[in-house]
């Protein structure tokens, strides 16, 4: 009885992470834009016969990114949830909260210097290969 309770609650725990997954994606321009990066550095990881190391490390990288830019979202949910009740206790006397500003960006940040870290892997997997072929 307790092994099909556990089974349902990971079952239930499956569809919510799916559903956080598809929301993003539907709703975050960030996303959708990096879901093409990732198509694109697909495409080129076929044509120039990436090696099984280079695949892994480029689907770490990948994953890396789209995680952080994820963990960004639910982030930037959780701060505007938090300071729309603190506006309205406070009867939005202050209508910028500094430290939800700081929480954003610092978010933000880490997507950004993960894609950065993200572009330096793509320059070191290719270029050599892209330089071999001109």
């Amino acid at each position: 009885m307790r092994r099909s309770n556990k089974k349902k609650w990971n079952e239930i725990g499956l569809r919510h992470a799916v559903n956080g997954l598809w929301q993003a994606f539907k709703t975050q321009k960030n996303l959708k834009i990096q879901a093409i990066a990732v198509i694109a550095v697909i495409i080129l990881a076929i044509v120039l016969s990436t090696s099984e190391i280079e695949n892994a490390v480029l689907a770490v990288t990948i994953g890396l990114v789209i995680s952080a830019e994820l963990v960004n979202t639910a982030i930037e949910k959780a701060v505007d949830i938090s300071c729309n009740d603190i506006l309205s206790k406070e009867l939005k006397k202050n209508p910028i909260n500094d430290n939800a500003k700081l929480a954003k960006d610092i978010s933000a940040g880490a997507v950004l210097f993960t894609a950065l870290i993200a572009v330096v892997v793509g320059i070191i997997i290719f270029m050599p290969k892209i330089i071999a072929i001109i």
